[in-house]
């Protein structure tokens, strides 16, 4: 029994290794460490507990576990890291995407102003889309047959209103 009460701080060691192991991503690199892990662990299994040389294969054991942690505690911080920037980016992306889609509604019901919200959303996304995102750009470079899209009714007297005809 007392060989037992004497291995288990090292059976402890082996577990928290085993899954400091299973945090690595790569498989491959995951299924090398395993193995050297067991390797390790068998070869110094014959060791007695209280001799140096066992102290020195736990001490050695504990300071590669604490290097592995840290390691896998800098990768997964960049992992969250890089996960926020992206959904930021997302976010400013949509954000930038709706702020043209309004400009883009205001312009419309100026001159449409009894038109329709699913058609005034509908042509909005279509002319964003197309590269007509700006004041400027639908003032300048609009022409009539790039409102084919829209419904005749509402394409006639937007050209009307607008200018946009030949």
């Amino acid at each position: 029994m007392a060989s037992y009460q004497a291995k288990r701080p090292i059976l402890a060691l082996y577990r928290s290794c085993m899954r400091s192991v299973k945090r690595i991503p790569d498989l491959s690199q995951r299924a090398v460490y395993n193995i050297y892990l067991r390797d390790s662990f068998k070869r110094k299994r014959s060791l007695v507990p209280s001799s140096r040389e066992a102290k020195m294969a736990i001490d050695d054991a504990v300071e590669q576990l604490d290097r592995m942690n840290f390691y896998h505690s800098i990768r997964e911080e960049k992992e969250r890291k890089d996960c926020s920037n992206t959904t930021a980016q997302k976010h400013t992306i949509m954000s930038t995407s709706s702020e043209r889609i309004n400009l883009v509604e205001e312009w419309l019901m100026e001159a449409l102003p009894q038109l329709h919200t699913d058609d005034l959303k509908t042509y909005a996304s279509v002319l964003v889309e197309d590269g007509f995102d700006s004041k400027e750009l639908l003032e300048t470079e609009l022409l009539a047959e790039d409102l084919v899209f829209m419904k005749k009714a509402h394409r006639r007297l937007l050209i009307r209103k607008k200018n946009l005809g030949p």
